[in-house]
């Protein structure tokens, strides 16, 4: 059985904690806006992730993985 959604980004509330915008992020990370906008929903729901970008969010946020995302139950 194929079960939806197990995993969500927490992107939208670390950027909150930490007063960055999208914008400031796709910036610094050297993504396209629209990637980080789409990445930082509040519902935390992302259809793809590439290893590259979640490369580039960990370096622009000084952050581990495992802090951009939270297993739903």
């Amino acid at each position: 059985m194929y079960r939806s959604r197990v995993v969500r980004l927490t992107l939208y509330k670390l950027l909150k904690r930490r007063g960055l915008t999208p914008y400031a992020l796709a910036k610094e990370a050297g993504l396209a806006f629209g990637t980080v906008y789409r990445m930082a929903r509040k519902d935390g729901k992302f259809s793809r992730l590439e290893a590259k970008t979640l490369d580039k969010l960990c370096a622009a946020l000084d952050c581990t993985p495992g802090d951009l995302f939270e297993r739903i139950p």
